[in-house]
């Protein structure tokens, strides 16, 4: 696309030099229309540099949220795994009660409000982790819609650019074709003069 506008710059110049050589009127016009080209090409390069700023901000943010889900899950294993060893060492604990007391059912009787005690905090904690990762899986989500949502207007504006270039590239297909035509025309005056 690029090469394509700078051939029709090219072009146009190269038009308006020979145009200025022989006829000294028509060339500011044409010109300045070519000024216009090279002003909407910058700032469609501008425009692209945004968008790929946009883009890249939002990559880093999804990565971001998906590191942090990472992160919690792996705190969840870890306190499975914790839980899994208090519930061992509870088990042994109970085992090391009873060889000692020898099984008495009061001292079980008292033992055992702690060990529920015990396995509720645990099912408390499983209950808050649970929650945090349903928070950071509505986070990633969101980050994944906003992502998808810049990408849409990304391609809108993308689509919208190349309307207008090619608006321009017919503006100037007929402006050379005018130049044609005046060229044409002065040398028909020239030739009777």
């Amino acid at each position: 696309m690029q090469k394509l506008i700078d051939k029709l710059e090219e072009k146009l110049q190269g038009l308006l030099i020979f145009h200025h050589k022989d006829y000294d009127g028509s060339y500011l016009d044409l010109f300045d229309a070519l000024s216009q080209i090279g002003e909407y090409q910058h700032n469609a390069h501008q425009k692209i540099s945004e968008i790929a700023a946009d883009n890249e901000a939002i990559l880093k943010e999804r990565d971001a949220a998906q590191a942090s889900l990472t992160l919690s899950e792996s705190e969840k294993e870890y306190l499975k795994n914790f839980l899994s060893e208090l519930q061992e060492k509870l088990q042994d604990l109970l085992v090391s009660y009873d060889k000692t007391i020898n099984k008495s059912s009061l001292e079980l009787m008292i033992a055992l409000p702690r060990l529920e005690e015990l396995l509720h905090d645990t099912h408390q904690k499983i209950s808050n982790l649970i929650e945090e990762n349903q928070v950071l899986t509505r986070e990633r989500d969101s980050a994944q819609s906003s992502f998808s949502q810049l990408a849409c207007s990304n391609l809108a504006m993308k689509r919208k650019f190349e309307s207008d270039l090619h608006d321009v590239l017919a503006k100037a297909n007929i402006s050379e074709s005018l130049v044609l035509k005046l060229q044409a025309e002065f040398e028909i005056i020239a030739g009777k003069l």
